[in-house]
C-alpha cells in the first residue's frame, strides 16, 4: 500500500507538517514536533486543497492546534488580574513570545478548520492535550505542587482530554478529520 505524506506552506507564515493516517493501518506517518505550527498561519484554506489532492477517501488528517481556550491559562491570568492575557486566545490578533520574539498567532476555531477542509471532511475525534495540567510556561510554578498531586493530575489528563467540552479546554487539541468515501448511488 502506498502511503502519502505532505508538507504545506500555508499563507507564507509557516512550514507545516500534517499527520496523514492511512485507513488500513491507522498509522501516523509524520509527526509534528510543534503541535502549534498551524497557529502561525492566518488562514487554513490550503489544508482542504492539499487534503483533497493527496488523501484517499477514508484517509484521515490529524491536525494539532493550540487551543482557543486553555482553562489553565485563563484561570492563571485571571487570578493575577491580567484579563488581557487571560483572553488572548479568543482575540482576533494575538502574539506569542518565542525566544523573545513576538510571533503573530492565530487561534483557529473548529468551524474555521471545518470550513477550510470543506464538506469532503468530517471530524471524528478530538483530544485535548494539557487539559488537567498547565501549559509548559507555567512549569516552574507547577513543580512547586506536591509530586503526588502532579501525578494525579497527569493521570486524569490522559482520559479527561477525550471528554466532550473538556477536550476543547487544553493547551493544545489534536483532531482527526476523515475524508469522506465516495458514495455510489
Amino acid at each position: 500500500m502506498r502511503h502519502h505524506k505532505f508538507l504545506a506552506f500555508l499563507g507564507g507564515a509557516a512550514l507545516v507538517a500534517v499527520f496523514i493516517i492511512t485507513p488500513a493501518h491507522a498509522q501516523v506517518l509524520k509527526a509534528v514536533k510543534d503541535r502549534g505550527a498551524l497557529n502561525c498561519a492566518p488562514t487554513l484554506e490550503a489544508l482542504g486543497v492539499i487534503g483533497l489532492r493527496h488523501l484517499r477517501p477514508g484517509g484521515a488528517m490529524a491536525i494539532g492546534l493550540m487551543g482557543r481556550t486553555c482553562l489553565w491559562e485563563t484561570l492563571y491570568f485571571t487570578a493575577r488580574g491580567d484579563r488581557t492575557r487571560a483572553a488572548r486566545r479568543r482575540a482576533p490578533n494575538a502574539a506569542v513570545q518565542v525566544a523573545g520574539i513576538d510571533v503573530p498567532t492565530f487561534y483557529h476555531r473548529t468551524d474555521e478548520v471545518a470550513a477550510a477542509l470543506g464538506e469532503e471532511f468530517v471530524r471524528d475525534a478530538v483530544i485535548g492535550i494539557g487539559v488537567m495540567v498547565p501549559p509548559p510556561y507555567l512549569e516552574p510554578r507547577w513543580l512547586q505542587v506536591p509530586p503526588a498531586l502532579r501525578r494525579a493530575a497527569a493521570g486524569i489528563d490522559r482520559f479527561a482530554g477525550s471528554w466532550p467540552i473538556l477536550n476543547e479546554l487544553g493547551d493544545h487539541t489534536l483532531s482527526r478529520w476523515v475524508k469522506r468515501r465516495v458514495n455510489h448511488g
